[in-house]
């Protein structure tokens, strides 16, 4: 059974030395430590069977909830865990009673299809955001 909690350091500590290699190398377990001790940002985590199979960050701002990440452990992808993870986003914004935002690679379709299915609509464009190379599609979720 999938559980979605808060984010610990206990988390942490049983992901970290997997974390590039089973999850995603967008964090280093450095950057991952640094915004998780941060109060503006929450983070939560799926387990199954005490496993950690996914997180996903946000960054809580005074008036809109901002996507950090989602990501799923790869052993775990296209099973719906990653749309799991953004509704306890979703929800978390509901309860703060604020928006989501987010930035997402052009390429990522499985993502944007994803945040379309969930209710976000495109509202900008950061031209070669990624890289020096790929744009950034600005989504936006109204829950206000």
């Amino acid at each position: 059974m999938l559980e979605i909690t808060k984010m610990t350091i206990e988390d942490y500590d049983q992901i970290k030395d997997i974390l590039q290699e089973k999850f995603d190398d967008f964090w280093t377990t450095s950057s991952l430590k640094q915004v998780l001790e941060n109060s503006n940002n929450q983070f939560f985590v799926a387990k199954q069977n005490d496993i950690i199979i996914g997180f996903a960050g946000v960054l809580n701002n005074i008036d809109y909830v901002e996507i950090l990440n989602i990501v799923v452990h790869k052993e775990y992808r296209n099973q719906g865990y990653g749309k799991e993870l953004l509704n306890a986003i979703i929800d978390y914004a509901k309860e703060q009673e604020k928006s989501i935002v987010l930035e997402v690679n052009e390429h990522n379709e499985y993502a944007i299809e994803l945040y379309k299915n969930a209710g976000f609509t495109q509202n900008g464009l950061r031209k070669k955001y990624y890289n020096n190379t790929d744009d950034a599609i600005l989504m936006i979720l109204n829950l206000k």
